[in-house]
């Protein structure tokens, strides 16, 4: 995030430099004008000075003197032996003379010309050097040009780079926010599910615990209605057994009572009361029999038939015994049995019951720290995003106060360099112009006196060419004479 506010700096940093770049270019532009402005001016001052050159104090005498001279040398070595020769040496020495005095006020002029002529080639120099000076600042911001071209070259490549990864930067922020943004709806669409997935499971579990609990509740009411039962019976064989107990004790006391002294007690009463009974019925009814014989008899009959009864007796009393205790063991068995059946279903139940709860209960406990872990994590990437998104945004602010101050300082420095240029170019423009108006100056006062030179030159040529026509003339009619 970082990178992308400097890139953005940078890229601004390159346009303002181009911008520099582009004014500077501009500005060279103008000083090139001006250039070839001055190069034209040296051209025409170059062409005065070999028209000065050309014209000025002459080592050689003109072209008419020297004809002249060369023509009277030729006529004095002609009439070398002649009459006239005196004649003609006066003549040609006056003529050296006049030629003499044309040739002193012609090095007048001549001399007033070198003046003239020295001071415009000072002027010339001057202009030449503030030229040169020109020239080497021209060198200069062509050079700076140069280098500015250079410098604008690879600001563009980088503004290009900078492009580029801004462009890249911009993806990668645009994936961000679309990543963080379909965490956001993923967390979103998780906490939901979650909710939805706790309230379903909640309702399932809440019904399934419901069911159980009234499979439970009924299975309950039915091990206890069966409770009840097995306790009813119980308590019905309890008192079965109870009876049998007391029967069993009353037996026993009746067979421990029953000795041989108080069976015969018994017996030996039961007989006196039967044999009473049987005198008397005897006594009313027999007639003749004897009484002995006939105790005996009934004697004997009433023994049998108590041992009889005794061992009828013990045999009951061992078979309502047996029953009893078979009865009784019986119920015991069958009542411990139902009651260790129901008992085993109960825990079986109850271990199963508890199994299917605790693995319902492990599986709602994984599902919860799943989901916990997720909400956990997601809650952390959000929370790293928001903070990289506070310190990006915080950077970006504190990289936007830097931008903006790096560019009014920028604005200052190119504001400055406007102004320096400015007033540079205008302070060029000016001396340029100086220079532009000494010289057209000093060319227009070059060119007047030229032509004035030229004049008096042209009319010292026709005054010399008509005094020696004249004298031409002369020297024919005295010779003809």
């Amino acid at each position: 995030m970082n990178e992308n506010a400097k890139l953005k700096l940078k890229l601004i940093e390159a346009q303002t430099q181009i911008d520099n770049i582009d004014t500077i270019s501009q500005r060279l532009h103008e000083t090139d004008s001006v250039k070839n402005e001055y190069e034209i001016l040296k051209q025409q001052l170059n062409t005065v000075m070999v028209h000065l050159q050309n014209n000025k104090a002459p080592k050689h005498d003109p072209e008419i003197i020297t004809n002249l001279e060369q023509s009277m040398e030729e006529l004095l070595l002609s009439i070398d032996k002649s009459d006239l020769k005196v004649l003609f040496q006066d003549r040609v020495t006056l003529w050296k003379k006049q030629l003499e005095i044309i040739k002193s006020m012609i090095g007048a002029d001549t001399d007033q010309l070198q003046t003239q002529f020295k001071e415009t080639l000072q002027k010339l120099q001057e202009s030449q050097n503030k030229v040169k000076k020109l020239e080497d600042v021209l060198e200069d911001l062509t050079s700076a040009k140069t280098i500015a071209e250079g410098e604008k070259c690879t600001y563009q490549y980088q503004l290009k780079d900078c492009e580029n990864q801004l462009q890249h930067t911009c993806k990668t922020n645009k994936k961000l926010e679309a990543e963080m943004d379909a965490l956001t709806n993923q967390l979103q669409e998780k906490e939901d599910r979650m909710y939805q997935l706790m309230q379903n499971n909640a309702k399932e579990e809440i019904d399934k615990l419901k069911e159980a609990l009234s499979y439970k509740d009924n299975i309950l009411k039915i091990c206890e209605e069966n409770k009840k039962e097995l306790n009813e019976l119980l308590h019905k064989t309890q008192l079965q057994l109870e009876d049998a107990k007391n029967e069993v004790l009353v037996l026993q006391n009746k067979l421990a009572e029953m000795d041989d002294t108080k069976v015969r007690h018994s017996i030996e009463q039961e007989l006196k009361e039967t044999e009473s009974q049987v005198e008397q019925s005897k006594l009313e009814e027999a007639d003749g029999c004897e009484t002995e014989h006939f105790k005996k008899c009934v004697q004997a009959e009433i023994l049998k038939c108590e041992l009889k009864l005794r061992e009828d007796l013990q045999v009951e009393y061992l078979r309502k015994m047996r029953d009893i205790e078979k009865k009784y063991k019986k119920a015991c068995s069958a009542t411990n049995q139902l009651y260790e059946e129901q008992v085993e279903k109960m825990k079986n139940q109850e271990t199963r019951y508890r199994e299917y709860l605790a693995r319902i209960l492990a599986e709602c406990a994984g599902k919860i720290d799943e989901f916990e872990k997720e909400k956990q994590t997601l809650l952390s990437r959000i929370n790293s995003l928001q903070t990289e998104f506070a310190n990006f945004k915080k950077r970006t602010h504190l990289t936007e106060e830097q931008y903006k101050q790096s560019v009014q300082q920028i604005q200052i420095k190119s504001e400055k360099r406007v102004e320096e240029w400015k007033s540079w170019s205008k302070q060029f423009v000016s001396n340029c112009l100086k220079v532009e108006l000494i010289n057209k100056k000093c060319r227009d006062g070059i060119l007047t006196r030229m032509k004035d030179v030229d004049s008096e030159v042209a009319n010292i040529e026709k005054a010399y060419k008509e005094k020696v026509r004249k004298c031409l003339k002369n020297d024919k009619i005295k010779i003809q004479c």
